[in-house]
């Protein structure tokens, strides 16, 4: 694969101070070359001494709803969490939006609905039962939230300026999408009885995803920016997206041919650095054709049951054989025993409760050996 850019953007040292060591080990994690020790894609909060002020959360779903969309609760809780969390590894401060918990922005662009649960608050997909039925939506304007999402990044910039990545909003991929707008029953069935429907609207679906990418490129470049920041914890000086379908966890290797390899390699050549969300050991019957794709980089693994990583090592080294650096979101706790097996060429952690700086200095000293 060819060795992507390593340009380093003029961030500053106000909330991070070691960025050129960061960015030097980031740009061989992207390459699949040898670094001293695994990338940790972690911050740590600050001792409570030094935390300050509070997160505005909502009370129930209608506040969920509106804070989702109110750019002055963003940017409170941006600040909040900049100014409340330490960066010594190569986790990064980043400001980018969360709308509709990271999987609404196709659904709305598509003229659908989001509801918010009554009690944890999360934004998930209106089923459609007669989605099928309705005339195919056409790309057009930005719909009222892909808007404020580009509004934000203007402002994410003029606020915060280059102490921070300024990231956009991801998106969840466009069968999914589908399989969550439809219902997982309706849509299993849609697998077998209306296949030709499935392709049609998820390849709308997947205009719309290229919409938004094309307007958070051109968003950034009028303000002079490129990099981009997403919920793994990975950030890059280009273009960057994780790439993922939930959804194939039900599907067979032949339905995922069919269904999800076309729409993945054709996102995948819209980045610069790309990662494959690995969401489970159910969609490790699709590993040879997801490391198949082209200008993909990495892969990042969660684990359903939160297991250990280790008990999948041979997995593991099958991806980085192949040239693919990995991520796994995990307890930091598994991060020495992994790293022992593995090396620490191709890998990164974005570690689960890591939260003190002896903690963090525990786990770069394990990992380190």
């Amino acid at each position: 694969m060819e060795k992507v850019p390593i340009t380093r953007p003029p961030w500053t040292d106000r909330y991070k101070q070691n960025w050129d060591e960061s960015f030097k080990r980031v740009m061989a994690w992207w390459n699949n070359e040898e670094t001293d020790r695994p990338v940790l894609f972690n911050g740590v909060p600050k001792p409570e001494a030094q935390r300050r002020g509070n997160r505005i959360g909502p009370k129930d779903a209608a506040e969920a709803e509106r804070f989702d969309l109110d750019p002055e609760v963003s940017l409170h809780n941006i600040r909040h969490g900049l100014e409340n969390t330490l960066y010594p590894v190569e986790g990064a401060p980043a400001a980018m939006c969360n709308f509709a918990s990271l999987l609404g922005m196709l659904c709305v662009q598509a003229g659908g609905r989001i509801r918010y649960a009554p009690d944890t608050f999360t934004a998930w997909l209106e089923q459609e039962e007669d989605l099928y039925d309705r005339p195919l939506p056409e790309p057009g304007e930005p719909c009222p939230q892909l808007a404020f999402v580009l509004d934000m990044i203007r402002r994410f910039h003029e606020t915060f300026g280059y102490d921070v990545i300024l990231g956009a909003n991801p998106m969840i991929d466009p069968l999914s999408t589908l399989s969550m707008m439809r219902g997982s029953n309706d849509f299993c069935m849609d697998l077998i009885d209306r296949p030709e429907d499935i392709k049609r609207w998820a390849g709308r679906l997947g205009e719309f995803y290229r919409q938004a990418v094309s307007s958070y490129r051109e968003a950034r470049a009028a303000l002079g920016r490129r990099e981009d920041f997403n919920w793994t914890g990975a950030w890059a000086p280009g273009d960057m997206d994780t790439l993922e379908s939930d959804v194939s966890v039900m599907l067979s290797p032949e339905m995922f041919r069919d269904f999800v390899l076309p729409e993945a390699e054709y996102e995948a050549s819209f980045f610069d650095y790309t990662i494959w969300h690995l969401d489970g050991s159910g969609q490790f019957k699709h590993l040879d054709d997801i490391l198949a794709i082209p200008n993909l980089h990495a892969i990042q693994y969660v684990d359903e049951k939160r297991r250990d990583p280790v008990e999948f090592a041979e997995v593991w080294k099958k991806i980085l054989r192949k040239g693919k650096s990995i991520i796994f979101s995990c307890d930091y706790r598994y991060a020495p025993a992994l790293t022992k097996r593995l090396g620490h060429r191709g890998l990164a952690f974005g570690a689960w409760n890591c939260n003190s700086e002896a903690e963090m200095e525990w786990l770069i000293k394990e990992v380190s050996r």
